[in-house]
C-alpha cells in the first residue's frame, strides 16, 4: 500500500472512489455512479486530496481542506447536464452546505472530509493509516471531522486515532437514512 499526496492525474480515481464508497448517499439522486463520477472528477481539488494506492489503483481517498478551500466544487452546469434540471438544480442546493461552505475559521484547524475507501477494500486499516499519514504531512494543530452516527466502523476508527465528539447536528432520518452528523476533533 503507497500512501500518497493526490496529483490532477488522480481526478477520475478520486471520483470513482468517492461514488463508490458513498454510493447510499447518492442513491436518491441515481443509482448510476458513472454519473457521480463524471459530477465530482470535474470538481476535485487535487491539492487537498491524498491518497491509499494499491497496485497502481487508488483504493482510499482523504482530504484536508482549511479556511482558504474546500476539496469539491460542485459545477452547477454539469449537475443539470448530468442529472437534469430539477435533479440537478436540488442536488446543487442540497450539496452546496455540504461541499462548498467553509467549515473552519482559523489557520491552525485542518477540516478532514472524503474519508473514502472502495467497499472491495475496507476493513484493512486503510483509513486509520491514510489518516495517520496525513497527519504526519500537515502542519495543523487541530483537525476536525463529521460523521453520521450510523456509521459506526468509522466512529470507532476515529475515536482509536484520538478524536473525540465535540457536537451532533439533528438531521433528517427519513430522508437521508440517519438522525445526526457527529462533528469530532483532534488537538495535536
Amino acid at each position: 500500500m503507497v500512501f500518497r499526496k493526490a496529483a490532477p492525474e488522480d481526478r477520475k480515481g478520486i471520483a470513482k472512489v468517492i461514488a463508490s464508497a458513498y454510493a447510499d448517499d447518492f442513491y436518491l439522486l441515481t443509482t448510476e455512479l458513472g454519473k457521480v463520477e463524471k459530477v465530482f472528477e470535474t470538481g476535485v481539488n487535487t491539492d487537498k486530496f491524498y491518497a491509499a494506492e494499491e497496485e497502481g489503483k487508488i483504493v482510499a481517498v482523504t482530504a484536508v481542506s482549511n479556511r482558504q478551500a474546500r476539496a469539491v466544487y460542485l459545477n452547477k452546469k454539469i449537475l443539470r447536464k448530468t442529472f437534469g434540471m430539477i435533479k440537478g438544480w436540488f442536488f446543487g442546493r442540497v450539496s452546496k452546505k455540504e461541499f462548498e461552505t467553509v467549515t473552519v475559521n482559523d489557520d491552525k484547524t485542518g477540516y478532514i472530509e472524503f474519508v473514502a475507501v472502495e467497499p472491495n477494500s475496507r476493513g484493512k486499516g486503510i483509513s486509520k493509516n491514510l489518516l495517520a499519514y496525513i497527519f504526519e504531512k500537515e502542519n495543523f494543530s487541530r483537525y476536525i471531522l463529521d460523521v453520521k452516527d450510523n456509521n459506526l466502523p468509522a466512529i470507532k476508527t476515529y475515536g482509536k486515532l484520538g478524536f473525540v465528539e465535540y457536537a451532533r447536528e439533528k438531521m433528517n432520518k427519513r430522508v437521508l437514512g440517519f438522525d445526526y452528523k457527529i462533528f469530532m476533533s483532534l488537538d495535536r
